[in-house]
């Protein structure tokens, strides 16, 4: 099994803890103390991760000496509710000297059906491909990390419940600073009012037009003439990821050293760089727009080609003229037809034009612990541990029962925060202002009452002690 990336940048998944046991159920009132918190950020082990199949190779250290997975120490089980995390999306840049081998990339690498299935045998992931996924979920695949389950037919049903209907540009940002103003209010350091006084802060300076309540759907669009020629394909990126695909599954691809490449289509060889900038502070992203800026002026073997993007950012790319229709570079709709629906609906505009493609699939899972789950549970078999998380109130009573054993539910507050967000009903952003759904309120309620009642920690996503729950 490959070695674990290094995690720069991923937006977060999450699941909540909400009831009496470890809390109420009731949102946060106006005014909250701060107060004064019992829990110790203790580092101890941890029942229960919760994650999409990439999650395998890119966190969970499976690879590493006494780590859970490495054994097959792990299991997994359906979560309270729906959800995803992450992803990643191929873009052709509007301008494109490479368009021929933009589109060979993209249907090589997320329309071949032989790919997809050995993108699953190698790397433990699931891929963006309907008819196969269901070939393989009912085959004698396994999972070695999972003590010999099949997880696919797991993740196939989920990925048939995810719903994008308030998707907006902000997504990433405003996760991010509602999550860390948050954890100044679950340690004690902030009143609730205090921390959204913050959060709102920072969201507005990192989007001004929210702070002037003149936010739109779409970006301002740019026109650039089509160009034909280029010797070098430039892709822009935040981490290998993408990069370990294709040197392992694209044939067409030669490394050549960790940033560049070649790749041969039909007879005509290509030079690629790979521009890696790291997501960090939203260097990425400020980079890759500064760059698409001068795409008209740049040199033909300047130009970005291709570019990736995150579901929580897409739409800001998806509705400007950065990003090419995939029918401009000759695909079909016929040719992902069968991709799921959720992975189209990211990256389609309000026109109707879908501007990218994935070789992903998110759907996300309750990865648990299973020599715990046998202590505390009585057993590891994922159908007896689903009955212990089919729902809030009874993942909150099991949370207890971890607590008092002497195990956290989950690493961190942060592990229990997208599944909220990916389950409200408003956008972060309505008629142009900041908006904070329900159930985002909720989460902040129900997140701090698992940490004062011990059942989790305020550490980072990433962090070496949110990881340490990898090991033994």
């Amino acid at each position: 099994m490959k070695k674990r990336l290094l995690a720069l940048t991923m937006a977060m998944i999450m699941v909540a803890g909400s009831l009496a046991a470890c809390g109420g159920t009731d949102a946060p009132a106006a005014g909250t103390d701060a107060g004064t918190s019992a829990a110790t950020n203790a580092i101890r082990p941890v029942f229960c991760y919760f994650g999409p199949a990439w999650f395998v190779n890119f966190s969970m250290h499976c690879d590493e000496e006494g780590s859970v997975g490495i054994d097959g120490g792990w299991g997994a089980t359906v979560g309270p509710e729906s959800t995803f995390w992450g992803g990643t999306w191929i873009c052709a840049a509007n301008g494109t000297d490479n368009a021929d081998v933009v589109a060979d990339i993209m249907r090589e690498m997320t329309m071949n059906p032989e790919v997809m299935k050995q993108i699953v045998i190698d790397d433990d992931d699931f891929v963006n491909n309907k008819p196969a996924m269901e070939e393989m979920a009912a085959s004698d695949y396994t999972s070695k990390i999972l003590g010999g389950q099949n997880p696919l037919p797991m993740y196939c049903e989920g990925a048939e419940n995810i719903s994008l209907d308030y998707l907006s540009n902000w997504d990433q940002g405003c996760n991010e600073e509602f999550q860390n103003a948050m954890k100044n209010y679950f340690e004690g350091n902030y009143t609730y009012d205090e921390a959204i006084a913050e959060f709102t802060s920072k969201v507005e300076t990192k989007y001004p037009e929210l702070a002037s309540g003149s936010a739109v759907a779409t970006s301002e669009t740019y026109e650039y003439e089509s160009s034909t020629g280029g010797k070098v394909l430039n892709i822009y990126c935040w981490n290998e990821e993408f990069k370990s695909c294709i040197t392992d599954h694209y044939s067409k691809y030669t490394e050549v050293d960790a940033t560049h490449g070649t790749i041969t289509l039909d007879g005509a060889t290509v030079d690629v760089v790979w521009n890696i900038t790291p997501s960090t502070d939203n260097a990425y992203q400020q980079n890759l727009d500064e760059t698409l800026l001068n795409q008209s002026s740049a040199a033909a073997d300047d130009k970005v080609d291709l570019f990736l993007v995150e579901a929580d950012y897409a739409l800001k790319y998806v509705n400007s003229d950065f990003s090419l229709p995939v029918s401009e570079l000759g695909i079909e709709a016929s040719e992902y037809a069968d991709q799921y629906q959720y992975t189209k609906d990211v990256v389609t505009n309000s026109n109707g034009d879908l501007k990218g493609v994935s070789w992903q699939g998110c759907p996300c899972v309750l990865f648990y612990n299973r020599e715990i789950a046998k202590e505390v549970l009585g057993s590891d078999d994922p159908d007896e541990v689903q009955k212990a998380v089919a729902d809030w109130a009874t993942f909150s009573e099991t949370a207890a029962k971890m607590n008092e054993a002497g195990y956290n539910m989950v690493a961190t507050v942060n592990d229990t925060y997208r599944v909220y967000s990916n389950n409200v009903t408003s956008a972060w952003v309505v008629d142009g202002k900041i908006n904070i759904d329900a159930n985002i309120e909720k989460w902040a309620n129900d997140a701090k009452a698992l940490y004062d009642t011990g059942c989790t920690t305020t550490y980072g996503l990433w962090s070496d002690d949110w990881a340490k729950g990898f090991y033994k």
